[in-house]
């Protein structure tokens, strides 16, 4: 795939036909096997990994493109849940490497603490060509010795909200990376 972002200012017309939803999913499609994926080291910016020389191409792997240095948390069907990597009050990014289009989400309402563990769910589909996303975390109770509890972002929405849902142990948990498959979000 060629750096489209190039495109853009070409002319309006090209713009505006680079710009559609319906562009964007006929890329997609055609671009649609995975042929690479992103590594990240701890420290150290994120890049691409690929040995197949038709890979879609990423205008910018190390993703400048964001307004911050971020860790890659999560990625589902082409976009990529990133976190400030910088201690502190971390912000989450959701991102399109290929199109370099981004979003800061707003803060969560609950503390996911300093390595949060987050999944990212996105599942377009070929009639819906909105960007409906959720990002879903587990994060260390506050009320309950070895709980955790979630908290989702919804696209649609715009805001985080705590699920309600507490999950209790005999020991504390050390959540690792996460995955969603089939409508479920499972945790090592």
């Amino acid at each position: 795939m060629f750096d489209f972002q190039r495109f853009l200012s070409v002319c309006r017309n090209w713009k505006l036909q680079i710009s559609t939803p319906f562009f964007a999913h006929n890329q997609s499609i055609c671009c649609g096997s995975t042929l690479g994926f992103f590594s990240q080291a701890p420290g150290e910016p994120p890049s691409i990994v690929s040995d197949d020389p038709r890979a879609c191409g990423v205008p910018d792997p190390f993703l400048r493109f964001l307004p911050e240095p971020v860790d890659i948390r999560s990625a589902s069907n082409g976009l990529l849940l990133c976190c400030q990597s910088q201690t502190g009050n971390k912000a989450y990014y959701i991102c399109n490497p290929v199109t370099k289009q981004w979003k800061k989400l707003p803060k969560p309402n609950a503390n996911h603490g300093l390595h949060p563990e987050v999944v990212l769910i996105f599942e377009p589909s070929r009639l819906n060509f909105e960007a409906d996303y959720k990002p879903v975390c587990a994060f260390p109770s506050a009320d309950f010795d070895d709980a955790t509890e979630f908290e989702i972002y919804s696209s649609k929405e715009g805001s985080w909200k705590v699920s309600g849902e507490i999950h209790f142990t005999a020991y504390s948990v050390d959540l690792k990376s996460g995955v969603h498959v089939n409508g479920v979000v499972y945790w090592k």
